[in-house]
């Protein structure tokens, strides 16, 4: 026992098996991000050296705004805002479709694009 805790009952069911299956999903959420997020930042990468200035100017405002407010601000816009500008039927369907994780991603990878 480390501290006078009992830690082991993380690893007892049905404990074990729940915190497996949320590092799973918290590694799926991360890899899916971090693709969307290398995509991203290549497009922006490129517009911030096109030749267009307002391609560059749209470019710097991404990173402005994504890079300077913080993630968990962010996090609670697209969750909680977002749905809030659709059409009921359409955020119905997001929220069947998993909409929880699906902001994590757009979230972390925005921020880090």
């Amino acid at each position: 026992m480390f501290g006078g805790l009992d830690w082991s009952i993380l690893f007892r069911p049905p404990f074990g098996e729940q915190l497996a299956d949320a590092v799973l999903l918290t590694v799926q959420i991360a890899a899916y991000a971090w693709v969307a997020a290398m995509l991203l930042g290549l497009l922006v990468g490129l517009a911030r050296d096109a030749p267009s200035a307002m391609v560059r100017g749209a470019a710097t405002a991404h990173v402005e705004i994504f890079r300077n407010i913080p993630v968990l601000v962010q996090l609670f816009f697209i969750y909680y805002v977002l749905p809030r500008l659709l059409p009921l039927d359409l955020r119905r369907a997001l929220f069947d479709l998993g909409w929880e994780e699906i902001a994590a991603v757009v979230t972390l990878a925005l921020y880090s694009s």
